[in-house]
């Protein structure tokens, strides 16, 4: 299955070719925010992070994982400043096997790419957006079932290290 996109001639606009497609049906294309990539400084000891917040649920998270293996969470602020909790400290090899993972799916294909639920019955649950090495991509909570099958394995292999 896959999805296949067009692109106008100076990159400014993304359109989903159907013809093109396995995968029929609608699909919301948006390029997500880049600036959350940014928030990650340069030379950081942060692999990845996670931020989310959900519409009508719990709230905004943040759940970062640095180069030494501590996976910590920030509930109820996206604010680096406020209190947070150490959830685990992994193994270097899981550290390593997730960096190779990101490497290997080319997480970096999906940089500014959302794939937010449209569906308002998802409301709840809200989205998040995934950084790691300077790329950010927007996802739904809950809702990843259609996600291009790397980006689907890095997923899954994120919330397996962090939850």
């Amino acid at each position: 299955r896959k999805w296949v996109y067009s692109l106008s001639e100076d990159g400014s606009q993304i359109d989903y070719n159907e013809a093109a497609s396995d995968i029929k049906g609608f699909v919301a294309v948006f390029l997500a925010d880049s600036s959350a990539a940014a928030s990650i400084p340069l030379g950081s000891e942060i692999i990845a992070e996670e931020k989310s917040s959900s519409y009508l649920g719990e709230g905004d998270f943040w759940i970062t994982l640095t180069a030494d293996g501590n996976v910590t969470a920030h509930l109820g602020s996206l604010d680096p400043n406020e209190p947070h909790e150490l959830v685990t400290t992994l193994q270097p090899s899981e550290v390593a096997s997730f960096k190779a993972l990101l490497q290997a799916k080319h997480f970096e294909n999906f940089d500014g790419m959302s794939y937010a639920n449209m569906d308002p019955s998802w409301a709840i649950d809200g989205n998040s957006t995934l950084v790691a090495g300077g790329t950010s991509v927007m996802l739904a909570i809950g809702g990843s079932g259609s996600l291009p099958p790397d980006l689907q394995a890095i997923e899954e292999a994120w919330h397996a290290l962090v939850y």
